[in-house]
């Protein structure tokens, strides 16, 4: 997870294209992984001290705020920071629950905090609205929390890498990306300058802002469950209790079947149909200092009846296990350019080709334009003809080395007209 710097750097190896590819960034004094080490070496260091206290409140301010999180903290371990089970936690527990009311949110239909801000607020994207609710947080209700974010230093994505270290990625898909990231964020700075200048802020707190956003939040409900809905799922809820005790046994399913319908029709009665409609981003502490991993099935729910972001675990924990969350199935391309970090054998990670057409016609189709009349006018017609619908455009190829069924599909109908066959014959199935 990129809350500090990027456990890519350092002396490591980014594994892409087939080859280690050194990063070139030099560990700085605020770096975990280099402070971790110096402590192991001699001692803990008062910056690894400093990191303990300010956990520990961070800690008691999670509490005070009615966060729970049941048998597991945040800590450091081998240079990683994340949450760590503190003794063994059974599947099915609530690993942590966050109050709606303490999580940072944000609707894209919401009102602009800042008048300085009020002639650009409703054309800012959410992030750009949620970096602003950051950078105005209450020291006096946040400073715990703000104290154990990452700060300008720490964070390494590769938005905020020089030219020549994103070049050194040699993924050019990747390349792109963040190029394009930096200039949209650039632009979103440029338009929260009278904010910056008013609260004397500089560009760099913008970025930091926007960094955190970008890596930390995530897709929640847009409204709240009124006390009338909440009790008749409540209700619904104690008939599906009462009916196993008087059962001893497994629930009935007509009791299942009524419950199920109990919350939807307690909920029917204020529009939920219209408000399920609408988006809320939340950042929620505590919860957003869980580490990803593509082998967990640990993902955040929200509770209705209680109003709270939670986590189940999926499974059993050992003490001192550490406790991963899984932020979706996403690339190592996604994971680098939001979180900063890459995953070694993510399932979903993937290549993406820029331009799969020149690729085709220099290589696979180029014998069968070859071998045919007009083969060569042909072949170009079908992949301008493929390039003008998109398909041949960032076409990603899985870590198995499989195509998109619909481009597999389309390059079978080239091949097969070039050669006069159908898609279906052997020859334009092996192509």
């Amino acid at each position: 997870r990129g809350c500090y710097r990027s456990r890519i750097l350092d002396n490591m190896q980014v594994q892409m294209g087939g080859r280690g590819l050194a990063t070139g960034r030099t560990p700085t004094p605020s770096n975990m992984r280099s402070v971790v080490a110096a402590a192991v070496k001699g001692g803990a260091s008062p910056a690894v001290n400093a990191n303990r206290v300010a956990i520990n409140d961070f800690i008691r301010w999670a509490i005070s705020k009615k966060i729970s999180f049941g048998g597991m903290r945040p800590d450091v371990k081998d240079g990683v920071r994340g949450m760590f089970a503190t003794f063994p936690i059974p599947q099915g527990s609530t690993l942590v629950a966050v109050p709606a009311d303490t999580a940072i949110t944000v609707s894209v239909d919401e009102p602009c905090p800042a008048p300085e801000l009020a002639s650009v607020w409703s054309s800012l994207p959410w992030w750009a609205k949620m970096a602003v609710k950051i950078l105005l947080l209450d020291p006096q209700q946040y400073g715990e929390y703000l104290t154990v974010l990452p700060t300008a230093t720490d964070i390494d994505l590769p938005v905020t890498w020089s030219e020549e270290e994103v070049a050194a990625l040699q993924v050019p898909h990747m390349v792109a990306r963040v190029q394009a990231q930096r200039r949209e964020w650039e632009g979103v700075i440029d338009r929260l300058q009278p904010l910056l200048a008013r609260r004397g802020l500089p560009r760099e707190r913008a970025a930091w802002a926007l960094a955190v956003v970008r890596s930390r939040s995530f897709e929640g409900p847009a409204f709240k469950v009124p006390m009338k809905a909440k009790m008749g799922l409540a209700a619904a809820l104690q008939a599906a209790t009462l009916a196993t005790a008087l059962s001893g046994g497994p629930l009935p399913w007509q009791v299942v079947e009524a419950a199920a319908l109990g919350a939807p029709a307690a909920l029917a009665a204020w529009d939920l149909q219209q408000a399920a409609q609408q988006v809320r981003y939340a950042i929620a502490p505590f919860l957003d200092m869980m580490n990803h991993s593509s082998t967990v099935e640990n993902e955040v729910g929200y509770d209705w009846v209680r109003e709270q972001y939670s986590v189940v675990a999926a499974r059993q924990y050992s003490t001192g296990a550490q406790v991963h969350i899984s932020y979706g199935s996403q690339p190592n391309d996604a994971l680098l350019a939001l979180y900063g970090f890459v995953e070694p054998s993510n399932p979903a990670d993937r290549y993406v080709m820029q331009d799969l057409g020149a690729w085709l016609a220099a290589g696979p189709l180029a014998a069968c334009a070859a071998g045919a009349p007009g083969g060569q006018q042909a072949l170009q017609a079908a992949l301008a003809a493929g390039a003008a619908s998109g398909a041949f455009k960032e076409v990603p190829i899985s870590a198995r080395g499989t195509f998109p069924p619909e481009v597999v599909s389309l390059t079978q109908g080239i091949a097969a007209q070039l050669l006069g066959s159908s898609p279906t014959s052997p020859t334009a199935q092996q192509l």
